[in-house]
């Protein structure tokens, strides 16, 4: 009932602001105002290639925004709060050496999933160069736009049902990313902490050897 009334309301200001109103709400929600508007391309009422051109432009906002978040609020955010969750400084660094190798992989996989928010966020906390970032979403966001307007442009007045699909799909794919995201951070502490303990018995050792070197030079 919900989603039935939030494709009813999009459709509604659809009609009354035409363009105007597919900018705003596709930075907040794009998959489900693309998938609407993909329907009134269908019938007519919306030229497709100024639909996809906003959404396109409005998705790259979007994705921008939370770049900066990431960027300039994300690494205060894990040093005030990062070590009540087993992600400290250090990991942090290992993180931004896994994105500067796979970072387009990993851009290219939170354009798939309900999680992608995080990713892009996770882009800024690694600091990679902005024009390279806008560079691979604008790659990743085109055809993600086109297969949400066309799957609203084939189903026709059934997009309802899509976004229901869309809806639980997102829930799903956010629940085991978060999932996920606890477990390594659970296993990575433990692993960290593991290392540091070894590390501190390796340095005794030489220690306890040399002072019983001493011991029996003296005697």
């Amino acid at each position: 009932m919900i989603l039935a009334t939030s494709s009813a309301a999009i459709s509604a200001t659809l009609i009354t602001y035409g363009y105007w109103a597919i900018f705003p709400i596709a930075v907040i929600e794009g998959p489900i105002i693309a998938i609407v508007a993909g329907f009134f391309v269908a019938s007519g009422h919306l030229n497709g290639l100024v639909v996809v051109s906003t959404l396109v432009v409005a998705d790259l906002i979007g994705d921008t925004l939370y770049y900066a978040l990431g960027r300039y609020g994300g690494r205060k955010a894990i040093a005030k709060w990062g070590p009540y969750v087993g992600v400290s400084e250090h990991r942090v660094l290992r993180f931004k050496k896994i994105f500067d190798r796979h970072d387009w992989k990993i851009l290219f996989f939170g354009k798939t999933n309900a999680a992608g928010s995080v990713i892009l966020a996770a882009a800024g906390v690694a600091e990679m160069p902005f024009l390279r970032f806008m560079g691979w979403n604008t790659i990743a966001s085109l055809p993600k736009v086109l297969f949400f307007v066309g799957v609203g442009y084939f189903i026709g007045d059934s997009y309802t049902k899509a976004e229901t699909y869309l809806t639980y799909s997102g829930i799903i794919s956010t629940v085991v990313a978060i999932a996920a995201l606890i477990i390594w951070a659970i296993v990575g502490g433990y692993v960290s902490k593991r290392a540091m303990s070894n590390g501190e018995e390796t340095s005794e050792r030489p220690q306890s050897n040399t002072n019983a070197a001493s011991d029996q030079e003296v005697s």
